[in-house]
């Protein structure tokens, strides 16, 4: 049969920037192209790979989480108990870093991500790092518990450092749920959160530095409940840069540093 009779019909089958025109066939046709045929191994195992990685920052959240409400209640009770075991989870939030690191280095090495899936990358390195600062500041809190014992209930109550934690829990429950929802206007309304936590830190200092003048026989347990303090607003500050990365994922969008500028 003369080939020219044959009728042709143009297909554009795309992936990783591949195209090809095939010849449909009549009377009797050739099989259509799968889509399984079509597929890139190459993006699917990197996005295979990235839905674990996704599952172990999940995890990760959950245990900071559960650590930092843990390290507060240490410290408002003065638990000595719970405080060692929130000393002792952050072996295994460290362990997790490691783990996403490992697998951050492989997807790089091997996937040579660009465009979107360079930023999911990205975006996965510094939520890693920030996840773990958090592990290590809730360590931190709790580390101090047992020299507070010094200090008495009403310091709590005219630093706030109840409501200071609370809100610092609060701000990386949110964080969480915009993180795994890739919710831009969740982390948007997360990052004027900020300046709240930032104004109780400021009163707490304030306020454990009169105290401290004023009940000199606390000095060295308010000492380090300002080191508390101060760990609360760091965490804070991490939980910001999450729910920045998120909006960088998402949108493609550097705000890095936007939030220090206007205030």
């Amino acid at each position: 049969m003369d080939s020219s009779a044959l009728p042709t019909t143009s297909g554009d089958y795309s992936g990783n920037s591949l195209s090809f025109i095939y010849i449909r066939r009549t009377p009797m046709s050739m099989p259509h192209p799968s889509s399984e045929a079509l597929d890139m191994t190459p993006h699917r195992h990197f996005d295979d790979e990235m839905a674990k990685m996704h599952v172990l920052l999940t995890r990760m959240f959950d245990e900071v989480a559960r650590q930092l409400t843990n390290a507060i209640e240490s410290v408002v009770h003065h638990n000595v108990d719970l405080a060692r075991s929130v000393r002792a989870g952050d072996d295994e939030v460290d362990d997790m870093e490691v783990q996403v690191d490992h697998q951050c280095e492989v997807l790089l090495a091997t996937q040579q991500p660009v465009a979107v899936d360079m930023r999911m990358l990205v975006t996965a390195i510094k939520v890693n790092t920030d996840l773990e600062r958090i592990g290590d500041h809730s360590a931190n809190i709790a580390k101090h518990v047992p020299f507070l014992a010094t200090v008495p209930s009403f310091v709590y109550e005219q630093t706030r450092i109840q409501d200071m934690g609370r809100d610092a829990s609060h701000i990386l429950n949110k964080t969480r749920a915009a993180f795994l929802d890739q919710d831009t206007k969740a982390a948007h309304e997360i990052l004027p959160l900020d300046a709240d936590v930032d104004r109780l830190y400021k009163n707490a200092f304030a306020k454990i530095i009169e105290l401290g003048e004023a009940h000199p026989e606390y000095a060295e347990g308010l000492a380090y409940l300002l080191i508390v303090t101060k760990s609360l607003e760091r965490i804070c500050d991490h939980a910001m840069n999450i729910a920045e990365s998120v909006i960088f994922q998402v949108d493609g969008t550097d705000i890095r540093h936007q939030r220090n500028q206007k205030a």
